[in-house]
């Protein structure tokens, strides 16, 4: 259960990294 936890949260945080990368490429844009 532990590792599960885990792994959502990295999802969560790659979700985030891809996120604010639209937003970087948006703004350059």
């Amino acid at each position: 259960m532990t590792l599960d936890a885990d792994h959502k949260e990295q999802q969560q945080q790659q979700q985030q990294q891809q996120f604010n990368n639209q937003l970087e490429t948006t703004r350059i844009k």
